[in-house]
């Protein structure tokens, strides 16, 4: 499993900058974070370029996900897409007449992040966590090429951080910044042995958060382990997906799907210890078969909300990730 520095994290910013840079795959640094700028600007150019190669019906919109605004009625003409018509006008006005749409060309992108105590486990190049900043990083970054505002939210031990959304690249450096700090001093704890996973999640606060103060039509992306989904937090979704288009990234570390073909591991949640065993295959298959159906079970609740959804690995390459 991933290995943790005896040491705590420093409240002097040099001593913080010497961890980072010790040990990326568990801290979190501002300025990998702002070189994935880089990064989402070959993704929309790369976008841009498979637009322009589709051709007649498979043509998609550069601008996906934003679908269409009402503009205005007029009166029906001929050629006109009968499935437009405004029938309550044409019932008034006894003439026939539709609505014109245009498309939306900009709205909020809203990230919610995950950082309770499930997402700082990582056995592949990093934490769950740590993957999980570097995939809003590079969404919002996106965004804010595209011409769009982001804005985020946190949820952790520290309580929720949360960022209204702006179209400044100032502003979103910002929330890198202080997303980062929240992270890294979550680590606290951990590295000194004081943290205990039995911790009510509060998941389902920021959801409830969400439904309140995001404007109906806000893309949310959600990237999470899925763990605090309980019945509350199932709940607030279900309102939240009501006049917002939400997106889940399930992260994951290969280690919770697939037990390595040998060895014994040693976990424990702060205050209780357990081995797992993988020595058989009878063994493995067991752990795999359980782990499958839980994850099955996290995305057939989001595929009835239709919530799209991925999944998202530690060992992940987010340059492969970020551009489907």
């Amino acid at each position: 499993m991933k290995g943790f520095p005896h040491q705590s994290v420093s409240d002097k910013s040099s001593k913080h900058h010497v961890s980072q840079v010790q040990h990326p795959g568990i801290f979190v640094d501002i300025e990998e974070l702002s070189r994935l700028s880089l990064l989402a600007q070959r993704n929309i150019k790369k976008k841009k370029i498979q637009t322009i190669n589709r051709l007649g019906g498979q043509y998609h919109s550069s601008h996906k996900g934003r679908g269409l605004e009402y503009a205005e009625t007029r009166t029906y003409e001929p050629g006109d897409d009968v499935r437009h018509i405004d029938w309550r006008v044409t019932a008034r006005t006894e003439r026939p007449h539709t609505k014109l749409f245009r498309e939306e060309r900009e709205r909020p992108l809203m990230l919610l992040v995950d950082c309770s105590r499930s997402m700082y486990f990582g056995t592949r190049q990093r934490l769950k966590s740590v993957q999980a900043m570097h995939g809003a990083a590079i969404l919002g970054w996106e965004a804010l090429f595209q011409g769009d505002r982001v804005g985020s939210m946190c949820l952790g031990d520290n309580g929720i951080l949360v960022f209204k959304p702006k179209g400044t690249r100032k502003h979103f450096l910002q929330q890198l910044y202080q997303l980062a700090d929240y992270h890294n001093q979550q680590l606290n704890p951990l590295m000194e042995g004081k943290w205990c996973f039995q911790q009510e999640s509060i998941f389902h606060e920021g959801l409830a958060r969400l439904v309140k103060s995001v404007s109906p039509g806000s893309m949310i992306r959600v990237i999470s382990d899925g763990s605090g989904l309980d019945e509350k937090s199932r709940m607030h979704l279900n309102r939240l997906c009501l006049h917002n288009e939400v997106h889940f990234t399930l992260i994951h570390d290969p280690l919770e799907l697939n037990l390595p073909h040998a060895g014994r591991f040693r976990v424990r949640d702060g205050d209780h210890e357990a081995w797992l065993e993988g020595g058989t295959s009878k063994q493995r298959e067991n752990y795999q078969k359980q782990s499958q159906e839980y994850m099955q079970g996290l995305e057939l609740f989001l595929r009835n909300l239709k919530v799209s959804f991925e999944r998202l690995s530690t060992a992940d390459n987010l340059a492969d990730w970020a551009t489907h």
